[in-house]
């Protein structure tokens, strides 16, 4: 979560920065000279196995960066320069987009893909971005140009202080421990895969429990937990974690905070329980355990809990437990977080040719708890296209 970040306007030959003592103090610095836009060629088509190609000059001997203003038709465009400021409203925007990537096939097709500092914003923020951008390359008069970038409304109360549950989802990290890699890292895997509508709901329709169920996610997110502990043939002693990403926009609108706050407004509970007993007990148990945290994060009070705490453990970096995953395999086991992008509207991103086909992340955090984050497939029939980064 991004609190009180500062906007620094400045001029420059970068498109801007992330700057700060360390991961917790993060300001921007923005100067003002757009984000880099890259083009590569591929010969064949989306399916086959191509080369990958880079225009007239090698990988190695790519063109010096020039600085011009993106025109509407892809091919127009040089293999590597700099897009000026794509939207006047906000050079923020484009300070968090580190590098935008058109990957052209020779059957017509092309992939668009980008790289952003999720220190400064969260997945919502990047379809926003991506929402925008469509409908103003489309001159579409319904393009939002007022996005909400007041970092200040994430302020802490006049006398801060947070709950007991912030303590157990939240850690003090001093830096240089923030900074070392782990000496033995868990081997993570990234795996994109298609769940069948039907699949979903039978999912859902089982996990019922006195004619009552729980949401898709949470059955989903039960039963991905029971499958992860059982390939690993966890012992039923160990306990294991699953956290589940909760937006805080609709929950802080008492303190200013809109559905077009473009930012990092996140928080991440967690369900935790041993694995004997995921195992052995129903799904609605577990899809239980997820709503009951789900619940806990899902207001206000968490939310301005949350900032309290960042603000008085200032400057000492704070990180989510489960982003830490299991430190001692031999107490803990394997732990995933699911953040959730079934509410974007993401093949509604039209840049004037017609609708995505394919829409997907692609998020190897870093962490030692897995991720997965399930979206909506382009066939529109309730069924998900689902990215896995998981332990093997």
């Amino acid at each position: 979560m991004t609190c009180g970040t500062d906007v620094m306007p400045e001029k420059g030959l970068e498109t801007g920065r992330a700057v700060g003592k360390g991961p917790l103090q993060v300001s921007l610095l923005c100067l003002d000279a757009g984000t880099l836009w890259e083009r590569a060629l591929v010969g064949g088509d989306a399916t086959g196995d191509s080369q990958l190609g880079w225009g007239p000059a090698s990988r190695e001997e790519k063109p010096s960066a020039k600085r011009g203003v993106e025109k509407s038709r892809i091919g127009e465009v040089t293999e590597h320069i700099i897009l000026s400021t794509l939207f006047a409203f906000c050079i923020t925007i484009l300070t968090v987009f580190r590098y935008l990537q058109v990957t052209e096939f020779g059957c017509g097709g092309l992939v668009i893909g980008c790289t952003f500092d999720h220190r400064i914003a969260d997945a919502y923020s990047a379809n926003m971005f991506f929402t925008i951008w469509a409908k103003l390359s489309r001159n579409d008069s319904t393009a939002s140009l007022n996005p909400s970038i007041t970092r200040s409304i994430l302020c802490p109360r006049d006398s801060p202080a947070h709950c007991a549950e912030i303590n157990n989802m939240y850690v003090r990290h001093c830096s240089q421990e923030f900074s070392q890699e782990n000496p033995h890292p868990p081997s993570l895997v990234s795996r994109i895969y298609y769940l069948d509508v039907k699949n979903i709901m039978d999912l859902q329709f089982n996990a019922k429990k006195d004619g009552k169920s729980n949401t898709k996610l949470e059955v989903f997110s039960a039963y991905l937990w029971k499958l992860l502990i059982s390939s690993h043939k966890v012992k039923d002693t160990i306990n294991c974690k699953i956290g589940i990403v909760v937006d805080g926009r609709q929950h802080l609108r008492e303190i200013g905070i809109s559905a077009n706050y473009f930012g990092n407004v996140l928080t991440l509970p967690f369900a935790e329980s041993n694995a004997g007993y995921i195992k052995s007990k129903p799904l609605c148990w577990s899809a239980g355990l997820i709503h009951d945290a789900i619940k806990s994060a899902a207001n206000e009070e968490h939310f301005q809990s949350l900032i309290d705490f960042v603000e008085t453990t200032k400057p000492t970096p704070v990180l989510a437990k489960i982003y830490c995953g299991a430190d001692d395999m031999e107490s803990s086991g394997p732990a995933v977080l699911v953040s959730s992008g079934l509410w974007f509207p993401l093949y509604e991103v039209d840049f004037g040719w017609g609708k995505p086909t394919f829409v997907s992340y692609h998020f190897p955090w870093g962490a030692e708890a897995g991720y997965v984050m399930p979206t909506h497939s382009p066939l529109g029939d309730g069924s998900w296209i689902v990215y896995m980064h998981l332990p093997m």
